[in-house]
């Protein structure tokens, strides 16, 4: 799954936040630390939808594609999101004695609840996101439809690394200078309703 999302509003934030260090005549070594409420996350994720989910598995085959999401509530190290899948071409393989059993489901529209949980790299500088796909409740599908979703657990306790590479050099205009900040996340961590990010900027002139 492609995890970059959350880099649109960032990097607003970034800018801001290092103009006004530059301005204040603060430390350059001094960390940026920005907040962002779980609304504005889960509104920048809604934006940049639909998601392809990345290599369902070999007993999936087809596309998955994270459609919507209704709901991203964010806990201590750990968020909760629900959204709607949707299947394209999609087939299960099933083993039965020596042989795979392909089974034809075709397109599907199917609710999503995921539970994340984080981690950051500091010597790597790498944010990690791992998913746990939450079993559908019994009889709330299609036997079929919950054998496709019951299968997405196979993405369980996988990292998905969220690349920060676009956040590595920002540009900002300071009255008539511009100036160019490169960014070295120092820690990122997920509380209660926000997620923290503390940058230290490294400004230079470019005129």
């Amino acid at each position: 799954m492609q995890l970059s999302w959350f880099r649109i509003n960032l990097s607003a934030c970034i800018l801001l936040a290092a103009a006004a260090i530059f301005t204040s005549g603060h430390a350059a070594s001094s960390p940026v630390t920005i907040a962002l409420p779980e609304d504005m996350i889960q509104h920048s994720l809604q934006d940049v939808l639909p998601l392809n989910i990345d290599d369902p598995g070999r007993h999936v085959e087809g596309t998955l594609i994270l459609n919507s999401v209704s709901k991203l509530v964010l806990g201590e190290n750990s968020a909760v999101l629900q959204g709607v899948v949707m299947g394209r071409n999609i087939s299960i393989i099933t083993r039965v004695g020596n042989q795979d059993l392909r089974i034809k489901v075709g397109d599907l529209q199917l609710p999503l609840t995921c539970d994340l949980t984080f981690r950051f790299d500091a010597g790597k500088k790498v944010f990690y996101v791992t998913p746990r796909v939450r079993p559908p409740a019994p009889g709330s599908k299609t036997d079929m439809a919950s054998s496709v979703i019951s299968l997405l657990t196979l993405f369980d306790n996988r990292e998905y690394p969220v690349s920060l590479t676009s956040l590595k050099t920002l540009n900002a205009k300071v009255g008539d200078q511009d100036i160019s900040v490169d960014m070295e996340p120092v820690d990122i961590r997920v509380s209660k309703g926000q997620l923290i990010v503390k940058m230290v900027p490294r400004f230079s002139k470019t005129n």
